[in-house]
């Protein structure tokens, strides 16, 4: 039973797990300059562990990513052109 409490928290710890702004700029395909501009809009959550140091929780970082997502439109396609 032990084991299975440790997958949960290890599983727990993953996306609580602290990324430092290259880590989050490399997963999120942006420069390290970007993620500084969300961070001065206060466009992105951080954990400020200082006032020159930041960090992010994983779990926020997906969730921010699940936040943006924008579903693809159908593209209405004439019936003179279906099936060809």
């Amino acid at each position: 039973m032990a084991g299975s409490t440790g997958t949960v928290e290890s599983k727990e710890m993953m996306e609580d797990y602290l990324l430092d702004v290259k880590e989050v700029a490399e997963l999120l395909g942006l420069a390290p300059g970007s993620i500084y501009q969300l961070i001065s809009q206060s466009r992105i959550t951080v954990v400020r562990l200082s006032a020159r140091c930041v960090r992010f929780r994983r779990s926020d970082i997906d969730r921010w990513i699940a936040e943006r997502v924008v579903e693809a439109k159908a593209i209405n396609v004439p019936a003179s052109r279906r099936g060809k």
